[in-house]
């Protein structure tokens, strides 16, 4: 795929979200869980906001999840953000006396596993999508930004990523694509453990979802109904519901 068409393409993704602009919600950072309900905080990728999660979280809501989806200034060092991330989600994990489950696509999944790495006492589930675990060339666009450039290939935060373990009591899922035109290459978007491992082992609790079908808006409207792994054909939110539901007590 050409430079140009990725453009257009994510030029024509803003543009249908700009139609969306009266359902931008508040930013949930002062949400606290009810007890009764688990929690779900839901991180967004670079140059976005909650609101492009706005199917996503009604269609949580209606499972019964309480869920916090944060905005944040997606260009400042992913480090500052992780920081003030984990202070709320310490927070609610001191209310609602229970871990929290975690959201992210693209950079927001960095964000979500880095959480999970650093605070696994906080976390029992981590569903990343489309996250440039190993980096993408395409953030050179925006490399002038300090979030740019932790985001290529071997930089200083992504090496520490990988160099820190999956903590065993968290469990984490990774739903990826090698059609993905924002992660460049493709085989970036692996998780560490996916490299080596495909399925569960007793060193990393990891499950790696690969999709041909994936694309940046399924993530956030979900159109297209796919078949991963199971007999009936469901669609991205519908499988991270499952996969929440499914999240065994470590």
């Amino acid at each position: 795929m050409s430079l140009s068409s990725v453009l257009w393409s994510e030029f024509k993704f803003v543009a249908a979200q700009i139609k969306n602009i009266p359902l931008l919600l508040e930013s949930r950072e002062a949400l606290i869980p009810r007890k009764e309900a688990k929690g779900v905080s839901i991180y967004h990728g670079f140059a976005a906001n909650n609101f492009y999660f706005h199917d996503l979280i009604n269609r949580l809501e209606q499972e019964g999840y309480s869920v916090r989806a944060p905005n944040y200034r997606t260009w400042l060092n992913m480090n500052e953000i992780v920081n003030k991330q984990a202070q709320a989600l310490e927070q609610i994990v001191q209310s609602s006396q229970q871990k929290e489950s975690l959201i992210g696509h693209s950079q927001g999944g960095l964000i979500a596993v880095r959480l999970a790495q650093l605070y696994p006492e906080l976390v029992d589930t981590v569903i990343s999508l489309g996250a440039p675990f190993q980096g993408t060339r395409m953030v050179r666009l925006v490399s002038f930004c300090a979030a740019g450039q932790q985001m290529l290939p071997g930089s200083d935060f992504l090496e520490q990523m990988a160099e820190t373990p999956l903590p065993a009591n968290v469990v984490f899922y990774n739903i990826y694509s090698l059609n993905d035109h924002l992660i460049i290459p493709a085989k970036n978007s692996l998780l560490y453990s996916d490299l080596a491992r495909l399925k569960r082992t007793e060193a990393y609790r990891t499950e790696a979802y690969r999709t041909e079908a994936y694309d940046r808006m399924q993530v956030y409207n979900c159109p297209a109904p796919e078949e991963i792994g199971h007999s009936r054909l469901i669609t991205l939110h519908e499988m991270m519901i499952k996969m929440l539901k499914q999240t065994p007590e470590l």
